[in-house]
């Protein structure tokens, strides 16, 4: 009996450190920046979705280096990373890259994107509906 307690004294613990504070980016690697950016995602709002994806990528694309990249990135946490990603990204704008300077400002590429998204989940929605006409319509018949 006084293992048990003290085995759940433990997990309670454990849990209570584990599952306390914001979600931030790992950033030791790139694997595990990218597993805890997508947990992170799945949290957020569906407008920030979008906004925090093209953060984090505007901020890789940003560095030459990964190892930079990863750097910065380690420990940051959605408000965070959206902001070092409208810095990054005025930063590339007056650099004169190419994909940036088409957009006037960082909410125009925002719209951009949510636009093209918006695009082609309806040709996905399209396609599904047509995969699921076509199939209904199959005469091949499984006998088994």
């Amino acid at each position: 009996m006084k293992k048990i307690f003290i085995l759940l004294i433990c997990l309670t613990a454990m849990l209570s450190i584990g599952c306390s504070g914001e979600r931030q980016i790992n950033g030791r690697t790139s694997k595990l920046a990218f597993k805890s950016v997508r947990v992170m995602k799945e949290y957020l709002p569906k407008r920030q979705k979008l906004e925090f994806e093209i953060a984090f990528w505007t901020l890789k694309n940003g560095f030459e280096k990964n190892s930079d990249f990863l750097d910065v990135v380690d420990g940051m946490k959605s408000a965070e990373l959206i902001t070092a990603g409208k810095a990054k990204f005025s930063e590339l704008q007056e650099s004169g890259r190419p994909e940036y300077t088409k957009f006037a400002d960082w909410d125009a590429m925002i719209k951009s994107y949510e636009e093209e998204r918006f695009e082609q989940d309806m040709n996905q929605k399209k396609d599904s509906e047509k995969q699921k006409r076509d199939s209904t319509n199959n005469v091949l018949y499984d006998l088994h």
